[in-house]
């Protein structure tokens, strides 16, 4: 029995304590008691984990797994744990969390900052963008204001003669008259009412209506503040074109063409009329056609023309230098089939007083009824 107990007591093993990394702040006058002795007073603390939006390195994580508080919150009460290691150790865990929380109440009080900094410069710069934008307006104002001032007022268009009831009864009289019916004369041309009838609405208009129309233009060049004019009639470009200069150089034999500020040459394509207009000044043959058709070969023959002229009445070379040929753009078109008459004449009546062309289709029907009283009075109304 005596050897029994002694190899009992010499080969049974000691109970092994837990440690942990607060043992080595314990008294060694303190022993922890083992395992049988603090079951009844052993309890479990839970430590809360964070619900929020919280990082994973926040201190409530830190509290769970640090060493320290694991052990003590497992194995002992806080009584206990004052008792066993004392008060010192227990402070130094609870200073250690209490640092935690400050740090995290100071980086929320420094974002907090942060974020309001932010805002501050935020609403900083739309203010500053908002002033720019007030300063650029009232610099753009200022100049608008400056640029009115030194701007030349925009010309009104003028106003074309009224026709009044009389004229307009006196045009109704003509359009209606017999057809041999003689209603204006001169320049060597008689107008009869056959003739004035192609100034009714969507009429094609006929050689003698034109041929009076382009002598009335001529007329109004010789008064004092307009352009001077010349205008061909309607059989010189066919006679040109068919049969060369020589065949009508004697036509102006009392004309000198290069004192005129414009020559008028009307132009007619078998079904359709269009007006060329040299101008002297700007020296340029230019082509108005209102289909817009191309036609070259009316440029060139005139220009051909005016260098034969030129010496056959003034015995010297056409100088050339600087002049053009060109078709017409820009400028306002019929949108029918009958009106090119019309166009030709009004292009003629424009340019020869060197207004800008703006008149439109929605024109011609007063431009007929105004022609109409200009050849019964011989003379234009502009």
């Amino acid at each position: 029995m005596l050897i029994c107990a002694l190899w009992f007591s010499h080969f049974r093993a000691p109970t092994q304590l837990l440690r942990s990394p607060v043992d080595s702040r314990i008294p060694k006058e303190l022993s922890i008691p083992s395992k049988d002795e603090t079951s009844s007073k052993r309890i479990n603390i839970p430590v809360e984990r964070s619900h929020g939006n919280e990082p994973s390195t926040s201190a409530s994580r830190q509290q769970f797994e640090d060493p320290d508080l694991q052990y003590l919150g497992q194995v002992h009460t806080p009584r206990v744990a004052q008792q066993l290691y004392g008060e010192d150790v227990l402070n130094d865990i609870l200073l250690k969390y209490k640092k935690i929380d400050e740090m995290k109440a100071e980086a929320e009080e420094r974002e907090k900052e942060i974020k309001l900094i932010e805002e501050r410069n935020r609403q900083a710069e739309i203010a500053h963008k908002k002033k720019i934008s007030m300063e650029l307006s009232e610099q753009l104002q200022m100049y608008l204001k400056v640029t009115e001032e030194f701007q030349e007022p925009e010309e009104e268009e003028p106003k074309l003669p009224e026709l009044t009831d009389e004229m307009q009864a006196e045009i109704d009289k003509a359009l209606s008259a017999p057809q041999n019916a003689v209603l204006s004369t001169g320049f060597s041309l008689s107008i009869k009412g056959s003739d004035m009838r192609t100034l009714r609405p969507l009429t094609w208009l006929n050689d003698e209506v034109i041929n009076f129309y382009m002598n009335l233009l001529i007329e109004r060049g010789k008064q004092d503040n307009y352009p001077s004019v010349y205008a061909f009639n309607t059989f010189f470009l066919p006679q040109l074109l068919s049969k060369g200069y020589d065949s009508l150089k004697r036509w102006t034999k009392k004309v000198d063409v290069f004192a005129h500020d414009f020559v008028l040459v009307p132009v007619h394509r078998g079904m359709h009329w269009c007006m060329a207009i040299i101008d002297m000044k700007e020296k340029v043959i230019r082509y108005y056609d209102s289909l817009d058709g191309p036609f070259p070969q009316c440029a060139d023959a005139l220009l051909n023309y005016l260098q034969k002229e030129s010496m056959d009445k003034k015995k010297q070379p056409f100088d050339t230098t600087g002049w053009i040929k060109e078709h017409a753009e820009n400028i306002p078109h019929q949108n029918n089939g009958s009106d090119c008459g019309m166009f030709a004449c009004m292009y003629a009546e424009y340019a020869s007083r060197g207004a800008p062309i703006t008149f439109t289709q929605e024109h011609m029907p007063y431009f007929r009824r105004k022609v109409v009283y200009e050849i019964l009075k011989r003379k234009l109304l502009t």
